[in-house]
């Protein structure tokens, strides 16, 4: 799904290979009043997640570890949930 421009706290990044999970999680998210952007690998990913547009990104931590690695380096430690 093409971001377009609105306010960062309705836009959440997700950033998954999995066509179909991405989906599932639009699915979940949309009837919370959230705006869901799916991008499908790492490069991307990490191009939109630097953008700042987003409320929140929800990433892959099976993606290729250089572009996993990539991407934790823009967040502050104590903004990252879950197991790397």
């Amino acid at each position: 799904m093409p971001a377009t421009k609105m306010k960062n706290v309705d836009l959440i990044l997700v950033v998954d290979d999995d066509v179909e999970l991405c989906s599932l999680v639009t699915e979940f998210l949309r009837p919370e009043g959230f705006h869901v952007e799916c991008v499908h690998d790492g490069k991307t990913g990490l191009t939109r997640a630097l953008s700042g547009d987003h409320l929140l990104v929800v990433l892959d931590v099976m993606l290729p570890v250089d572009w996993k690695l990539a991407l934790m380096t823009i967040f502050p430690s104590h903004l990252i949930r879950g197991n790397l």
